[in-house]
């Protein structure tokens, strides 16, 4: 076994902690910073997680090759949306993740920087494997495709 396997293997392992400046109520009681673990993502959750990918248009080797002038662009078009992924990687729950992922997008958006959240994106792609990535995005891809369109047909 390599050692990038082996790497692998420890993260999922372990998972990943994020700190994050803790919400007011907690640092009037002097709590400074939470932490969050990520760890492996359930598919439920991986599910989700490539439906929001998807919504981004953006293709694999674009978010991982990212250069400093179009991070900006990046976050203008799809800041929100990274912040939901990395919520729903972290919540990694059907029921947390479908009541608070929106919610709790939004506040990690105010709380992370562009480094961490794309740190957690692209870690999170690291750790769901890139094929098992990548084939869900392609399953779900193909979903959304065959799916019938709503339009409404007059008589």
């Amino acid at each position: 076994m390599n050692i990038e396997k082996q790497a692998a293997q420890r993260l999922l392992e372990k998972g990943i902690k994020v700190r994050v400046t803790a919400p007011l109520l907690l640092r009037v009681f002097g709590k400074r910073t939470i932490a969050f673990v990520i760890r492996q993502p359930f598919l439920g959750t991986l599910y989700r997680i490539s439906l929001l990918y998807l919504d981004m248009d953006i293709s694999d080797e674009r978010l991982q090759n990212i250069s400093d002038e179009n991070i900006h662009v990046l976050f203008g078009q799809h800041g929100k949306t990274l912040a939901k992924i990395a919520a729903q990687a972290i919540l990694n729950n059907k029921v947390s993740g479908w009541l608070f992922g929106g919610v709790f997008g939004e506040w990690l958006f105010w709380k992370l920087n562009q480094v961490q959240l794309l740190t957690i994106v692209n870690v999170l792609v690291s750790i769901a494997g890139t094929d098992a990535f990548t084939n869900t995005i392609g399953l779900v891809r193909t979903m959304k495709m065959t799916q019938p369109s709503h339009k409404a047909q007059g008589s």
